[in-house]
C-alpha cells in the first residue's frame, strides 16, 4: 500500500503547526530539517493508527446505513392478499376458452 501523503500546501501547514507547537509548549525552535523529519516520522509511524480508525468508523457508519436500507426494502415487500384459492372447473373452462 502507498504511504500516506499530504498535498504540498497541507504538508507545509502541518510543518508550521509543529514548529508553532514546539515554540509555544517547549520553547524550542525547530528548523526546516527537524520539522520535516518529525512530520515524516508521524506520517509513517503514527498516522496509520488514525487512518485505520477512520476506516473503521466509516465501515461502521456504512453498515448502519445499509442496515436501514435493508429494513426499508423489507417494508416494501409485497405479498399476495391471502391464501391461494382453487379455481372451480367452470372457471377453468372459461379461462381455457380465452
Amino acid at each position: 500500500m502507498d504511504p500516506l501523503k499530504l498535498e504540498d500546501e497541507d504538508r507545509q501547514q502541518a510543518q508550521r503547526r509543529l514548529q508553532e507547537y514546539f515554540a509555544a509548549e517547549r520553547g524550542e525552535e525547530l528548523g526546516d530539517l527537524a520539522v520535516t523529519l518529525l512530520l515524516d516520522f508521524i506520517a509513517e509511524e503514527i498516522a496509520p493508527f488514525y487512518y485505520n480508525q477512520g476506516l473503521s468508523d466509516a465501515r461502521r457508519r456504512i453498515e448502519q446505513l445499509l442496515a436501514g436500507v435493508g429494513e426499508d426494502l423489507e417494508a416494501w415487500e409485497r405479498f399476495p392478499p391471502g391464501p391461494v384459492r382453487r379455481r372451480s372447473s367452470a372457471e377453468t373452462a372459461v379461462a381455457d376458452d380465452d
